[in-house]
């Protein structure tokens, strides 16, 4: 009788040691300090009309942003009555992530012409959660790039598109105009929308390529309302510029490398004689 009443009580203490154990972990669990999550949330529009939103999720390691891999994002679009999931996408090795707004979709504006969207990051076991909220208005855009008075002229109008497809000519926004180099965008000037229309003076100095083309960007960039909106097109108003047979030796490398190819050899052939002579006075 003792015995079994000893059994009794050792499977009972057992059993409460378990409980005790489970629920220290998950305190222990729940009390993990987490990293905070940092998200950005942006619109580009294309030169082409393509519409895309473009994520990027971060936190901070010794005190420095990282891009966070292979995290799952949701995009909703928020409504008066409701959030619609447009996708859910995972970040790349840049802690980015893109969504491509197509016709199909047929997302609906409020009256004003506004697009509410709507980024969340259900956080995980080391990340705390992030949402983040983005409005749009869409805008169209035209380039055009005419000869004025003898003055290479280029010109930008803009609107915003309203609910109802209205066209609404954009004032007081700065626009940045561009042109295209062999690995960057060279800035070529800044002007001002007024009723919809600003200009710019292209400069007389630009290379061109062999035929004087040039790519001309105008962009508006990181507006609070509109993101980023580009449009480019492309003229034949650089400096025609085409590279001569003589400017490079195949062998040599051009006259800089042929002048180091000789300062090496003169250099060895010192070495080799100092070296010769100390050898000699080390003999005697």
């Amino acid at each position: 009788m003792k015995q079994n009443t000893y059994k009794k009580l050792l499977s009972n203490s057992k059993t409460i040691v378990l409980l005790v154990t489970m629920i220290l972990f998950a305190v222990g669990a729940s009390g993990q300090k987490k990293s905070r999550s940092y998200l950005k949330f942006n619109y580009f529009k294309g030169s082409n009309g393509s519409k895309t939103l473009v994520a990027e999720l971060k936190t901070k390691f010794d005190g420095k942003f990282v891009p966070v891999e292979n995290a799952p994002l949701e995009i909703f679009i928020k409504t008066d009555s409701s959030d619609v999931q447009l996708s859910e996408v995972k970040t790349n090795y840049q802690g980015k992530a893109e969504f491509h707004i197509t016709d199909s979709l047929n997302l609906k504006s409020d009256t004003s012409g506004i697009y509410y969207f709507a980024l969340v990051f259900d956080g995980n076991d080391t990340l705390k959660a992030k949402s983040t909220e983005l409005e749009m208005q869409d805008v169209e855009m035209n380039l055009k790039l005419d000869v004025i008075d003898s003055v290479k002229t280029i010109t930008l109008e803009a609107y915003s598109i309203k609910g109802d497809n209205e066209k609404e000519a954009l004032n007081e926004l700065e626009i940045t105009f561009y042109v295209q180099r062999l690995f960057s965008l060279l800035p070529i000037g800044k002007s001002e929308l007024e009723d919809g229309a600003c200009t710019l003076e292209f400069p007389t100095d630009l290379p061109g390529d062999s035929a004087g083309n040039v790519l001309i960007y105008a962009k508006i960039e990181d507006s609070d309302e509109y993101g980023n909106v580009e449009k480019k097109s492309t003229i034949d108003w650089g400096i025609p510029v085409k590279l001569l047979e003589n400017n490079y030796d195949p062998f040599s490398g051009g006259s800089f490398m042929l002048f180091m190819f000789i300062s090496i050899i003169l250099i060895l052939v010192i070495v080799f004689v100092l070296n010769k002579k100390m050898g000699k006075a080390e003999t005697k």
